[in-house]
């Protein structure tokens, strides 16, 4: 399961947001299964839904009203994923690439390559990755 933690006023999730669209739909078809994580206090869950809908996120739909998951999970910044295993082992913790300012830019882009070896049943080359938020 792949965990998506957004918040719809981050600026950084702004910019991935159709990024992290493209690759829900491409890796759900594969069967990775995606939640995306609003751990936004202050935001009402109509307005978290709404972002997610306007995004196109297809993935299930979280409302971490009081953040009590992101923070035992040790999120601080937004985007930021965790890939989890079977078992609930987190395989992959970091961001989405290495460009989030441009996206024909991207050297490496980190979630799609930890979803592509955890789909295949190999160890995840890079467990963590740099986040922007």
């Amino acid at each position: 399961v792949t965990y998506i933690f957004v918040r719809e006023s981050c600026p950084w999730c702004k910019v991935y947001r159709q990024r992290l669209a493209d690759v829900v739909t491409k890796y759900r078809a594969k069967g990775m299964e995606f939640v995306f994580v609003y751990p936004t206090r202050s935001v009402s869950e109509e307005s978290k839904r709404r972002y997610h809908e306007e995004a196109g996120f297809k993935g299930l739909f979280l409302n971490d009203h009081d953040a009590s998951v992101a923070k035992a999970l040790g999120i601080k910044k937004t985007p930021e994923v965790l890939i989890t295993a079977k078992d609930g082992t987190i395989v992959y913790r970091g961001g989405i690439d290495d460009s989030p300012r441009d996206a024909d830019a991207v050297e490496h882009a980190y979630l799609q390559d930890a979803i592509e070896e955890h789909l295949a049943g190999e160890p995840i080359t890079n467990s963590t990755s740099k986040t922007y938020g």
